[in-house]
């Protein structure tokens, strides 16, 4: 004898973010430093709720006050609210200072490294580093030609495209950026690695290779982004 049985079963899920930006603004930076230090009282005092605690090691914070005019172009300088600080509390209760760092100062977060004076040297570095490790893979790999293509299209390129929304490049950084993969996979795929921008850009249905240009993704992306949060 077979039995059936019928179990409902509620499911709850839960997100959670480890990583997270607090935005304070205004007029008098002090004024701003003590609001945003109660946010994050009480930022700390809801993650103690669910047992969790703000990580000390991992928090910074920027005070960025005004631009000033500087060889044509607006440059960022930071506030001056004194002997200012502002903490957290550790697990163990104990009061914290929080780092300050200057404006032009890169910090990472999510991956992806930013300073609100738009500084981008590190994030470059990182980006062209990651290049030319793969191109290094590539090139010492045994893959086909046809594999050697599609992994720049589905690994390195992708993995290049993720930050490029926070971003603010030139074309010749994303130019000098992708140059090494390119480098290394064209010829793999039994292509020139100095082709042509424009065949190998090109949509593979007018005969080109469509390999990623990250300028143009870097600018399709953000515009899709302004619209949509617009």
């Amino acid at each position: 004898m077979c039995c059936y049985f019928k179990n409902l079963f509620l499911l709850v899920g839960f997100a959670f973010v480890d990583n997270c930006d607090l935005i304070q603004s205004g007029q008098d930076p002090r004024v701003v430093a003590e609001s945003m230090q109660a946010v994050i009282r009480e930022w700390g005092d809801l993650m103690e709720v669910t047992g969790g605690a703000l990580e000390t090691k991992k928090s910074y914070w920027y005070l960025l006050i005004d631009y000033k005019w500087v060889r044509g172009k607006w440059t960022a300088v930071n506030g001056d609210v004194g002997d200012f600080e502002l903490s957290v509390q550790s697990v163990d209760n104990a009061k914290i200072s929080i780092e300050r760092l200057d404006c032009n100062k890169e910090s990472e977060m999510l991956g992806i490294w930013m300073a609100p004076s738009g500084e981008k040297k590190h994030m470059v570095a990182q980006m062209r580093e990651t290049a030319l490790d793969w191109g290094a893979r590539v090139c010492l790999g045994n893959a086909s030609p046809t594999d050697s293509l599609a992994a720049l299209h589905t690994t390195i390129a992708m993995k290049l495209k993720y930050p490029l929304a926070a971003l603010t490049l030139t074309e010749k950084e994303c130019n000098h950026i992708m140059a090494l993969a390119i480098r290394a996979a064209l010829p793999k795929a039994g292509f020139s690695g100095s082709m042509s921008s424009i065949f190998r850009h090109a949509p593979i249905a007018s005969l080109g290779l469509n390999v990623t240009d990250l300028y143009t993704t870097m600018g399709t992306t953000r515009t899709a982004l302004l619209v949509h949060h617009s």
